[in-house]
């Protein structure tokens, strides 16, 4: 049987670890969000370093790909004369005809 006494005891019992269970979440909170706090203060003194350091990177990414460009390009046309040079002459027509892929690979 539970008694008027029980009951209060519980009740005070619940009140005292309520209010230990708060403390200890607030003292969490607190901790999390100073480390928070800390991160940005660290970032935002960084942030002049960091802004540079990813405009560098950027501006080398796109010297690389003109680079790259320039490359291709200059490869483009170098096959291209060359593929003119193997090609047919002015004037010439091709008299071979073409068989389509359906002839060539299943006829």
């Amino acid at each position: 049987m539970v008694t008027a006494e029980y009951l209060e005891l519980v009740k005070t019992e619940v009140a005292e670890l309520s209010q230990r269970l708060k403390r200890q979440v607030l003292g969490d909170l607190y901790a999390v969000t100073g480390i928070y706090e800390g991160i940005y203060d660290l970032a935002k003194r960084n942030a002049a370093l960091l802004t540079e350091l990813i405009g560098r990177a950027d501006r080398a990414r796109k010297d690389d790909a003109r680079r790259d460009n320039e490359v291709f390009r200059g490869s483009n046309k170098r096959l291209s004369r060359l593929s003119r040079s193997f090609g047919p002459k002015p004037g010439h027509r091709c008299r071979r005809e073409r068989k389509s892929a359906s002839t060539t690979f299943f006829g």
